[in-house]
């Protein structure tokens, strides 16, 4: 079973559902870009959500579930995550993005990996990096650099400007179970402001069709839920504050068709009528769609090695991950 972006990934050809050409697009100021990585983005959407009033409970609601399973999966850490993991909440400033709250920040998020694959983070962590320090004390990752810590407030500061003045915001997003199926089984959406449901992405590339793809499977989740918002959504959109551009698109421009495929083909719904317009009358999971996934889940060896990297942040795919893990260096150094 994926994640809503484990399974947006995957699809092939993404755009023969939802095109980048159907959003429109604004631009605000300022114009310059600012780097950014997948922690970056975790910490600068949590903290966009608590700022915007979630509690941090909420806002990091995720790296607080990966701190959970993390010890149920490693119960010999030196200290319990999800204790570690609620004292990191309670360093989160209300007032101001500090460095105490950045700090706490990057600590959470290192759980989410946990809850969205379901491995445990190893605790030999620090033998990868090359740095010798216990895995779970105050600051159990290197801080963010000064670098790091500007970019960060800068990219958050963007975020909040842009929401700022908007009505409604709901930043506390719960899909029903039932809205789940047997191929995609968690996912979170973002936030609510005004009739639009966003997704915040913090990545210096230009706007991609997964990411698309991923905000209208979220807003289709909604629709089979029970909560009375999603169901007052007009748009969905996507705000990168690398670029500090917004890509929105009206709901009643997408063809039935197209909802109508998605909810079939990416999330696996059991359709229960052939008729497009009737694209929210499902039952449980399509037993074809679910077995191509499954096959398609394969784990393949890569041969990833991070020792023929040099230091800094790389993206890897699940299976370099599952590569290292089931590794001899892993096995013999545990």
């Amino acid at each position: 079973m994926d994640t809503v972006t484990s399974r947006c990934r995957k699809v092939r050809c993404p755009g023969q559902y939802i095109t980048i050409k159907q959003f429109s697009k604004e631009k605000f100021y300022p114009t310059d870009k600012l780097k950014s990585n997948s922690s970056y983005g975790l910490v600068v959407d949590y903290l966009t959500r608590f700022y915007l009033g979630a509690t941090p409970e909420k806002a990091f609601s995720i790296s607080l579930k990966g701190a959970l399973l993390e010890g149920k999966l490693n119960p010999d850490n030196n200290q319990d995550p999800y204790t570690f993991a609620k004292a990191q909440c309670k360093r989160l400033n209300p007032e101001v993005a500090d460095q105490d709250t950045i700090n706490a920040a990057f600590n959470l998020v290192q759980f989410d990996s946990v809850y969205r694959t379901g491995i445990a983070k190893p605790i030999w962590l620090s033998d990868v990096i090359g740095q010798t320090y216990d895995f779970y004390i105050e600051s159990p990752f290197p801080k963010p650099s000064d670098f790091v810590t500007e970019n960060v407030i800068k990219l958050l500061k963007r975020s909040l400007t842009f929401f700022k003045g908007s009505r409604n915001i709901i930043t506390e997003l719960n899909f029903d179970l039932t809205a789940f199926t047997q191929v995609i089984a968690k996912g979170d959406g973002d936030l609510i402001a005004d009739n639009t449901l966003w997704d915040l992405k913090c990545y210096s590339q230009r706007l991609s069709p997964v990411w698309a793809l991923q905000v209208l499977v979220y807003y289709i989740l909604g629709m089979h839920s029970s909560a009375d918002y999603y169901h007052k959504i007009k748009y969905i959109g996507i705000f990168n504050p690398c670029s500090n551009i917004a890509y929105r698109l009206a709901v009643k421009n997408i063809s039935n068709k197209v909802k109508y495929k998605v909810s079939n083909q990416v999330i696996g719904y059991h359709m229960l009528s052939n008729n497009y317009d009737d694209w929210l009358l499902t039952y449980g999971t399509d037993e074809e769609i679910l077995k191509s996934n499954v096959q398609a889940n394969a784990y393949h060896n890569t041969g990833f090695d991070p020792k023929n990297y040099k230091d800094g942040i790389y993206d890897i795919s699940f299976d370099d991950y599952i590569t290292f893990v089931n590794s001899d260096y892993l096995q013999t150094n545990r």
